[in-house]
């Protein structure tokens, strides 16, 4: 019976990288059709027109709730009731 010695793994030295300085490319081209056709996101702030000094969020109410208990939007950042 003969035993099979393991085989040396060749030591494959990876070749350095060529920057070839005059090929160039077209970002664009890299992008998807789908991608280069959407339109970007525009904030009803840069289309708003008239005068105004304070600008709410979409989920505020200048006039507060209109709901009888008071209910918080944002969670309490200190976290008081867990510390």
């Amino acid at each position: 019976m003969k035993i099979q010695q393991p085989k040396e793994k060749k030591n494959h030295e990876q070749k350095p990288f060529k920057k070839n300085p005059t090929r160039v490319v077209d970002i664009s081209s890299l992008v998807r059709e789908n991608i280069r056709k959407l339109i970007p996101y525009s904030s009803a702030r840069n289309k708003f027109t008239g005068e105004t000094l304070i600008f709410l969020d979409a989920n505020e109410n200048s006039l507060g709730s209109p709901l009888a208990k008071a209910y918080h939007l944002y969670p309490d950042p200190i976290q008081k009731q867990l510390k």
